[in-house]
């Protein structure tokens, strides 16, 4: 595979960014593959995953966040991994589930919910859930309230 083999390629069909080689990739070509498909990511070498490509591969696919070293899962990304797609949150460890992306993974799809731990289940998380979904299991929000009493 020449460099040049791999930009014909590029040009095109978007798809076959997998099969070139790292020495073979250029900005722009990563660029390119991650704005098409957020999953390329995990096709390109951590050293060459610049903030930008990791922002841009996450909003694209909200489970690109499942390719990300966790020291370069700031709060801000995993964020957008779960407003993107509720059932990114699998593979956000307990410490990247804040409050704030628990609420947003929920809001994105109430079968988030089931997926949070009893504490992050809160009467708010509840709350939208039901008032954007309904909820499948009322005994689930019965018994959360219960827990008040």
């Amino acid at each position: 595979k020449t460099y040049e083999v791999c930009v014909a390629a590029m040009q095109q069909n978007k798809h076959t960014f997998q099969w070139v080689p790292n020495e073979h990739q250029t900005p722009e070509m990563r660029l390119t593959a991650v704005q098409e498909d957020g999953s390329n990511i995990v096709h390109i070498h951590d050293e060459h995953r610049t903030p930008e490509l990791r922002l841009i591969a996450v909003q694209e696919d909200g489970f690109a966040i499942q390719y990300l070293a966790h020291e370069h899962r700031t709060p801000e990304l995993c964020l957008i991994a779960v407003k993107n797609i509720g059932y990114a949150i699998l593979y956000l460890t307990r410490e990247q589930r804040t409050p704030e992306v628990c609420l947003a993974a929920v809001y994105s799809t109430r079968r988030a919910l089931q997926f949070l731990t009893p504490e992050q289940k809160t009467l708010q998380i509840y709350a939208i859930a039901y008032a954007n979904y309904g909820i499948e299991k009322i005994s689930d929000l019965i018994d959360y309230l219960a827990s008040f009493v």
